[in-house]
Formats: structure tokens, C-alpha cells, sequence
């Protein structure tokens, strides 16, 4: 299952298009759209994220850092505290 968010403007006379890409090529395909006004989702502009989307992000994320390798400064000397004994 793929999720696509986008937005969409609805011409004069009430008819909105869309062109998403799918992903697939030749298939047939179980579409659900639901359709919102801007200020039904509130001042939030980021869509609410489910544990599905959540973890797809975590899968898609994890291990991409291309930079330099990532290094732990040095930490320094723990102080030494009473114990509560």
C-alpha cells in the first residue's frame, strides 16, 4: 500500500483533476480519496501520521546519512556523587 499526499484546486466548475504517479505500470488499482477543505484540517499543516506511515519513514530514513561518519565527542570525567547509602 502506497500513500500519496498532495493538494488539489478545484476549477469554477467543481471539477478537480488529478495526475499522481502510481508506481505500477498496467495494473488495476484500489483507489480511495478522501477529500477535505484546508480549513476542516485545522491549523496543523502537516497531515496526521499513523503508525504505518510512521514506520514507513523510519524504513525509508534509517542507515540513508551520507556525510562523514558520525563521531561521539568525548564525554568528559563523571563527577563523583555521594552514595544513598
Amino acid at each position: 500500500m502506497k500513500t500519496i499526499h498532495t493538494r488539489a484546486r478545484v476549477g469554477s466548475d467543481g471539477i478537480m483533476e488529478l495526475r499522481l504517479p502510481s508506481g505500477v505500470i498496467e495494473a488495476d488499482l484500489d483507489v480511495i480519496i478522501v477529500i477535505r477543505t484546508i480549513a476542516e484540517r485545522g491549523s496543523d499543516q502537516r497531515p496526521k501520521m499513523t503508525p504505518e506511515v510512521w514506520k514507513q519513514w523510519i524504513e525509508q530514513t534509517a542507515g540513508s546519512w551520507k556525510g562523514e561518519p558520525l563521531e561521539r565527542a568525548p564525554q568528559g570525567e563523571f563527577e563523583i556523587r555521594e552514595s544513598f547509602e
